[in-house]
């Protein structure tokens, strides 16, 4: 007898720990979840529903609300396990201690984890449902080659008793799916063939004729939330299309094929717009305005990724973009980093701690305020936010990791400080350059050090930008870049000779200090003379 789709799509849970696919969580999405906790009667809805409002929660940053979904989803399958045993009912009994084994792996229990999922295997090894489970508990601990055999078998099963009714081809593929998910991790190059090769089967499977009806139904009730487990077989029908389609198109986008990504991407769109997973994935894609387009609409869907926040910021490394205008909050976190990147931290921070007052265990806004404090050289603030409970112990780990560099930096002078004066112009090295403008901008250089900086003639090589004027024998110009540090001088210099713009010239220079410039940090320097 075919097990409820409500266990079968447990296999997507996993996909919920890729901070990579950014993963959407609408407000309509989490209140359709809380109506079905309302309105569940039996253990296993509402276990599922405590499960997906965990995985909504964490794709929003929300841990200690997930956390709090994936104890009460234990603690139900734990009742649910003592209630069935007390019935001799043992294919319920594997069934709950499935799901307390997944709940398990969600809290990062993983001893734990693998006693129940072993023991709904030892009264249930036939099951497909319980295979899937497993392989999608040991996807979330990283046990990738756990995950790859148990949803292996899960497949041999399934496809060893699938008839062709729809109900099975959807479950068929649901295990591929798994299986695809679990190669995709192993990181050789025979698992990413597979993986690639299944999930282009899924697609091509679920295009078919065979599932029209459920397309009809998806339609006509206008579904489009994605959910880790589900109970229809329509919702189950677009959250596997869904996964199948975002999953191919990273594949596709890795290896170099951007146009095959771009029309899986699209696809995403066409059931889903505001997909923020499949918006990013084609702002990576696109160029220009279009690309910070694309950038805006996925912020505005999912705020709180931070997988998205690491790929504008990453974006924004290579280019400059226009403040935004826009209000709400994927609007706020993202003129939180652009502040962030022009080196303004305390903007950044403000804009951040007005956002954490009405979202107050949101791990994504905790790591952005604490790496501002980082940034500003308030390392008490940072190591005081970072004592609090709640972030992910991998990036609570990266956080400790920038805040040690960050104090040995900061305990750190640059070299000219510690040689004997001359009359020679001092040669700037690009590690010196980095001690000092970081010193600078985060207020650290005494005042005795701050006087003896503007003593100093510096030699460095430059590249200037536009020439304002040339003739026959002089060249002039106002600005350029300072090894990877952009300089400006107060008014245009002229130099005698003739120099191209872009050439690496030496330069021969004092330093002023720090302003910005069209939004961007700015080293000041009044320049003395230029050489080729």
């Amino acid at each position: 007898m075919r097990a409820p789709a409500l266990l079968m799509l447990c296999a997507l849970a996993a996909f919920v720990a890729e901070a990579s696919e950014g993963r959407a969580t609408s407000d309509f999405e989490i209140a359709a979840m809380n109506r079905q906790l309302e309105t569940s009667r039996d253990a296993f809805s509402r276990i599922a529903a405590h499960m997906n409002l965990g995985d909504l929660q964490a794709g929003r940053g929300n841990q200690t609300a997930a956390r709090s979904h994936y104890e009460t989803a234990r603690t139900l399958a734990e009742e649910e396990m003592g209630s069935a045993r007390k019935s001799s009912a043992l294919r319920r009994y594997a069934r709950a201690a499935s799901w307390a084994g997944l709940s398990a792996a969600k809290l990062g229990r993983g001893g734990e984890a693998h006693r129940l999922l072993e023991e709904a295997l030892r009264y249930d090894s036939d099951s497909t449902g319980s295979w899937n489970v497993y392989a999608s508990a040991m996807t979330v601990l990283e046990k990738h080659t756990h995950s790859v055999a148990a949803a292996r078998n899960a497949v041999t099963i399934a496809s060893r008793s699938a008839g062709d009714s729809v109900p099975d081809a959807l479950d068929l593929n649901i295990y591929r799916y798994a299986l695809a998910s679990a190669l995709s991790r192993t990181e050789t190059a025979s698992a990413g063939s597979e993986a690639e090769t299944l999930l282009g089967q899924i697609v091509l499977a679920l295009s078919d004729r065979q599932f029209d009806s459920l397309r009809r139904k998806v339609a006509r009730d206008e579904q489009f939330e994605i959910f880790s487990s589900t109970r229809t077989d329509s919702s189950a029908y677009l959250s596997l299309l869904n996964r199948t389609r975002l999953r191919l198109a990273k594949i596709y986008e890795e290896s170099g094929r951007a146009e095959d990504a771009r029309l899986q991407y699209r696809a995403v769109l066409a059931d889903r717009i505001d997909d923020p997973a499949a918006l990013a994935g084609m702002a990576r894609l696109a160029s220009g305005d279009e690309q910070h387009r694309y950038f805006a609409e996925s912020f505005d869907a999912s705020p709180f990724s931070l997988a998205l926040v690491r790929q504008y910021e990453s974006f924004l490394s290579e280019r400059e973009v226009s403040p935004s205008t826009r209000r709400g909050n994927g609007a706020t976190v993202q003129r939180a980093i652009e502040e962030a990147s022009r080196n303004r931290h305390q903007n950044a921070l403000d804009l951040l701690q007005t956002l954490e007052a009405s979202h107050p265990d949101n791990s994504t806004l905790r790591y952005l305020i604490i790496r501002s404090h980082i940034n500003s050289a308030e390392f008490a603030r940072a190591r005081e936010q970072l004592e609090r409970r709640g972030l992910p112990a991998e990036i609570a780990g990266e956080l400790r990791k920038d805040l040690a560099l960050a104090e040995k930096a900061a305990s750190r002078v640059p070299s000219f400080f510690n040689v004997a004066r001359t009359n020679e112009p001092l040669r700037l090295s690009p590690d010196d350059l980095s001690l000092l403008v970081a010193r600078i901008r985060t207020g650290t250089l005494t005042p005795e050090q701050l006087a003896l900086v503007d003593t100093l003639h510096f030699v460095a090589p430059v590249a200037f930008e536009d020439v304002t004027s040339r003739d026959a024998e002089t060249t002039t110009f106002q600005a350029g870049s300072l090894y990877d540090q952009r300089f400006r001088f107060s008014s245009p210099a002229t130099f005698t000779g003739r120099f191209e713009a872009g050439t690496p010239h030496e330069l021969e220079f004092q330093i002023l200090g720090i302003s910005e410039t069209d939004g961007r940090e700015t080293l000041l320097l009044q320049p003395w003379r230029v050489s080729s």
